[in-house]
């Protein structure tokens, strides 16, 4: 456990307690070793990747408060947990998945070209079929335009997030919570990355993603 000023994060808690308790707006268990930064008002701690903070970022800061709270800090002291909750502002929980999903779709098409390009130069020296790296060029250019598209980016972000909501009726839902985060592994572990290339080249649609529980065993 760190502690800068009032902001405090973790790369390090017990395991023993993190074992069962769930965290953050995506509702998984801490992993060992994994940045996370905690919110002033409530004290959910939230993890740095899903909320764009990085460790840099969080040392720079007097006081962390999370979308929650909403709450203004000044730059010198820590506000304290208001014991009214009721005046706070609801949390937009739709809205953090969509941002979420977005950061999501960013990192899938970086490590998506990453994988592509390597398929086209292997490592080892092996030569590829020249009509397999023209496949591969078209599909490097398909993901290429993704990226490049925050339009697009967005859009694809609310469509897969309403396909979530048509799927499981709610936000509240665990099942719409788990669906979440089988489409964020999905979307990065490098396990995955045919499911990936398919989805990032439109072979795919947001509600395919969003509603099959078994997507991973694609």
């Amino acid at each position: 456990m760190t502690t800068t000023g009032s902001r405090r994060t973790s790369t390090q808690r017990t395991a023993k307690q993190d074992s069962t308790q769930l965290y953050c707006i995506c509702r998984t268990p801490y992993e060992p070793g994994q940045f996370m930064i905690q919110c002033d008002s409530c004290k959910e701690w939230y993890h740095g990747k899903c909320v764009g903070i990085t460790p840099e970022k969080a040392d720079s800061l007097k006081a962390y408060f999370c979308d929650k709270c909403n709450a203004k800090t000044s730059s010198d002291s820590k506000r304290a947990p208001s014991s009214d909750t009721a005046s706070k502002p609801q949390k937009d929980l739709r809205k953090e998945v969509v941002e979420h999903v977005e950061i999501i779709l960013k990192k899938a098409c970086k490590a998506t070209l990453e994988t592509l390009r390597d398929a086209t130069t292997p490592k080892d020296g092996t030569t590829v079929d020249p009509d397999k790296v023209t496949e591969i060029e078209g599909q490097i250019a398909k993901v290429s335009a993704f990226e490049s598209n925050d339009e697009k980016i967005h859009n694809t972000s609310v469509a897969i997030e309403q396909a979530l909501i048509d799927a499981y009726k709610s936000e509240n839902e665990k099942a719409y919570r788990n669906q979440y985060r089988t489409i964020r592994t999905a979307l990065t572990k490098d396990d995955y990355h045919k499911i990936r290339l398919r989805f990032l080249l439109e072979e795919m649609t947001p509600a395919e993603l969003a509603s099959n529980a078994d997507i991973l065993s694609l």
